[in-house]
């Protein structure tokens, strides 16, 4: 009896493990650290989605990214294949990540978050 109760947390424990990591990737998106983020620029074939205001913009951003405000991610998105791979950028990376979930959700596949946002970015940002 004593080993059965044992087998039974034990399964219970691995089942919660796999239901959790199941979770943590299915959302669709994955937050990237700003090195990942250059490599995946560098490498090219990314767009890059700024979702910060013009104003935010406007101060830097990173060479070639897209201003398309949160509000309107949506709808801009319509213009983009399913298969785009989208780096999602903001200031902190909770507007970004937002907005990467949403895209996930609408069944984009490659998706991309700057966690920590432009904050984090130590290569340079332009006007």
């Amino acid at each position: 009896m004593r080993n059965l109760k044992k087998n039974v947390i034990l399964l219970t424990v691995i089942v919660l493990t796999l239901f959790t990591l199941t979770a943590c990737t299915a959302n669709g998106y994955r937050n990237v650290s700003a090195e990942e983020a250059k490599q995946l620029i560098d490498a090219g074939g990314i767009t890059v989605v700024d979702v910060r205001t013009p104003h935010e913009f406007n101060q830097g951003h990173i060479k070639n990214s897209q201003l398309v405000s949160i509000e309107q991610v949506a709808e801009t998105a319509k213009q983009w294949p399913k298969d785009t791979k989208l780096l999602m950028v903001c200031a902190s990376g909770s507007r970004s990540g937002a907005a990467a979930e949403m895209l996930a959700e609408k069944g984009y596949t490659e998706v991309y978050n700057l966690a920590g946002g432009v904050y984090q970015w130590p290569y340079g940002l332009v006007n």
